[in-house]
C-alpha cells in the first residue's frame, strides 16, 4: 500500500484510476474467493483515493462519474449509484501537473527542446503473493463495487462542504445497506455509516443520526455503529444517556483494527469523567492512547484530545503528569494552555489558576474540557495546603487565607477542617487564637503508599498481559480428533495417547 502523505514527489493526475482499478479487482477477488482479506487490504487505500480526489479533482471526479453511470444507467439501474452520479459536478477544470509545466528557466534560456518536461509515471502495482492478477481486468459490476464508489462520492461531497447533498447520499446509502446479508460487505458498510453519520454532524442534523442506526450484526458495522452513537450522545452532552447505554451494551471484541476500540476507549474515559469516576476514566484513555498509532502524524487530533483530557482526569485524581507529556515536539503548542493549569495547580494558586481559566475559556469550551477544568477548583487549595503544611509548622488562618487566594478566613477555616477529615494534610486548628498547627511529617516509607503504587502498577502488567493473551490468534483445528482415528497412516502409539488425552478431558480449565 502506498501513503500518499509520505510519498516525497508529486503524484500524477492519473495515479487515481489506477487505484481505482486495483481496489475494484481486491473486491473482485474477495467476492470469486469469499476471502475478507482483501476488503481489509482495501480499507487502507481509502486515504490515498480521498487525497487523489482533492488534489486532482479535475480527472479524478470525471472518471468516477463514469464508473458511476454504468451502475445509475446500466441493464440494472440503481437509483442510489443515479443520486451519486448527479450529485457530483458534471462540468470540472483539468488540472495541469506541475510536472507537466515548462520550466521557466529553461524558457528564458530559449532552450525549447527542454523547455516541456516528461511527466513522472507513478504505477500503482499489486503484490504478487495477493494472487489477484487474473482479476485485475474483470468488471463484473458487483454490488460491492458500486458500494465503494459511491462511497468515494459521498467523501468526495464532504470534503467539498456539499452537506446536503452528502446527508441524502448519506441517507440512502445506508438504507441501501440495510438490504445486504454478506460478511464481505461488512467493512463496506461500516465506512458508509462513520461518513453518514459525519455528514449529518458537518451539516447541523446530528440528532436525527440517532433515530436510524441500527446493529447489523456485523462485527465492524456494530463497532462504527457504536461509536456514532456515542459520539451523537456526546454532542449534545446527553452524558447520562450515554452512560446507560455502555452499560447495557457490549461492544464487539475482536476486531481487525484498533482504529474503532479506541475511539471506543476514549468516548468510554469521557462519559466516565463526568460520571465522577476519575480512576476508571484515567485507564479508559491512557488504553485509548496505547490503542492509538504511534506515529506522530497520523491521527494526530484523535490523540491530542485524549492527551488533554488524561491530563485533566488525572489532575483531578491529584496525579502531576509527566513533563515529557508537554515536551512532545508534535503537541507542544497545543498543550500550552493545559501546562499552564497544570502549574497553577501544583503551585496550589487559586488566583493563578483563574485568570487562566478566563484566557483560555475558548479553548477549553472548543475542547470540551471545561465543564471538568471548572472542577480542579478544590484540588488547587488542596494543593495549596499540602504545601503550606508542610512549608509552615504553625501559620494564621489569615495567612493561609491569603496564600490560597480566599477572601474570607471563615470559609478558609472550613476549607482546612475539611481537608484534615479527609487526610489530605495532618494538622490541627486552634479555634480560638485563629491558627494552624501542623503535625510532625510521618516517614512516607513507613505508610501504606508504597505497597499502594506497586499494586497498581503490578495490577496494570497483569491486564496488559491479560490484553495481549486474548488478542492472540489461533489457527481453526481442521481436522477433528474422530477424524483422525480414521486415517489408517498413524501409528498405534499415536492413538493411543489421542485417547489418553480424550480421557483427561479439560483438566477443570473451561
Amino acid at each position: 500500500m502506498v501513503d500518499l502523505d509520505t510519498v516525497g514527489v508529486q503524484l500524477p493526475s492519473d495515479a487515481f484510476k489506477d487505484l481505482v482499478s486495483q481496489c475494484i479487482s481486491m473486491l473482485e477477488a474477495a467476492v470469486a474467493r469469499s476471502e475478507s482479506r482483501f476488503v481489509i487490504r482495501l480499507m487502507r487505500h481509502y486515504k490515498s483515493l480521498r487525497t487523489l480526489l482533492k488534489a486532482h479533482p479535475g480527472s479524478s471526479v470525471p472518471f468516477l462519474r463514469s464508473l458511476l453511470k454504468e451502475y445509475a444507467y446500466g441493464a440494472n439501474p440503481c437509483r442510489v449509484a443515479e443520486n451519486a452520479y448527479n450529485s457530483l459536478p458534471e462540468h470540472m477544470i483539468p488540472q495541469i501537473p506541475p510536472e507537466t509545466q515548462p520550466s521557466t528557466k529553461l524558457a528564458q534560456e530559449g532552450d525549447s527542446s527542454k523547455a516541456q518536461v516528461e511527466p513522472a509515471r507513478f504505477q500503482y502495482t499489486t503484490s504478487t503473493f495477493l494472487e489477484i492478477q487474473e482479476y485485475i481486468s474483470r468488471d463484473s459490476q458487483l454490488p460491492e463495487t458500486k458500494v465503494m464508489l459511491c462511497t468515494l462520492a459521498l467523501i468526495y461531497l464532504i470534503d467539498t462542504g456539499e452537506y446536503e447533498k452528502a446527508m441524502n447520499l448519506g441517507d440512502a446509502l445506508a438504507n441501501l445497506m440495510l438490504s445486504f446479508n454478506k460478511r464481505i460487505m461488512d467493512y463496506l458498510g461500516a465506512k458508509i455509516y462513520f461518513y453518514y453519520s459525519r455528514s449529518f454532524e458537518l451539516g447541523g442534523r446530528f440528532k436525527d443520526v440517532r433515530r436510524k442506526a441500527c446493529l447489523h450484526h456485523d462485527p465492524m458495522t456494530q463497532a462504527v455503529t457504536f461509536n456514532c452513537i456515542l459520539r451523537n450522545l456526546i454532542h449534545y452532552k446527553l452524558y447520562p444517556s450515554a452512560f446507560k447505554f455502555i452499560c447495557k451494551t457490549t461492544f464487539p471484541e475482536y476486531l481487525s483494527s484498533n482504529a474503532q476500540y479506541a475511539r471506543y476507549l476514549y468516548y468510554y474515559g469521557k462519559v466516565l469523567s463526568v460520571q465522577l469516576e476519575y480512576s476508571e476514566a484515567y485507564s479508559k484513555l491512557m488504553q485509548s492512547l496505547r490503542k492509538a498509532p504511534q506515529n506522530d502524524k497520523t491521527a494526530y487530533g484523535f490523540k491530542l484530545m485524549a492527551t488533554k483530557m488524561s491530563v485533566i482526569v488525572g489532575l483531578l485524581m491529584c496525579d502531576i503528569p509527566s513533563k515529557n507529556v508537554f515536551t512532545n515536539p508534535t503537541m507542544r503548542r497545543d498543550l500550552v494552555p493545559y501546562e499552564s493549569v497544570v502549574l497553577a495547580v501544583t503551585n496550589g494558586d487559586l488566583n493563578t489558576f483563574s485568570q487562566l481559566c478566563d484566557k483560555y475559556s475558548g479553548t477549553f469550551l472548543k475542547d470540551d474540557t471545561m465543564f471538568l477544568i471548572s472542577r480542579l477548583r478544590d484540588n488547587v487549595i488542596k494543593c495549596g495546603l499540602r504545601k503550606i503544611n508542610v512549608a509552615y509548622s504553625k501559620i494564621n488562618l489569615s495567612n493561609v487565607a491569603h496564600k490560597l487566594g480566599i477572601k474570607s478566613v471563615e470559609q478558609t477555616e472550613n476549607i482546612i477542617a475539611k481537608a484534615i477529615h479527609d487526610g489530605i494534610i495532618e494538622a490541627l486548628i486552634d479555634h480560638e487564637n485563629q491558627y494552624v498547627q501542623s503535625k510532625v511529617n510521618v516517614d512516607l516509607y513507613k505508610s501504606y503508599e508504597p505497597m499502594r503504587a506497586f499494586h497498581k502498577r503490578i495490577q496494570f502488567c497483569l491486564k496488559l498481559h491479560s490484553n495481549a493473551i486474548q488478542a492472540m490468534r489461533y489457527p481453526e483445528e481442521l481436522e477433528h480428533p474422530k477424524d483422525i482415528k480414521n486415517n489408517t497412516n498413524m501409528d498405534k502409539d499415536q492413538l493411543e495417547s489421542l485417547d489418553y488425552d480424550n480421557d483427561m478431558g479439560d483438566g477443570g480449565f473451561m
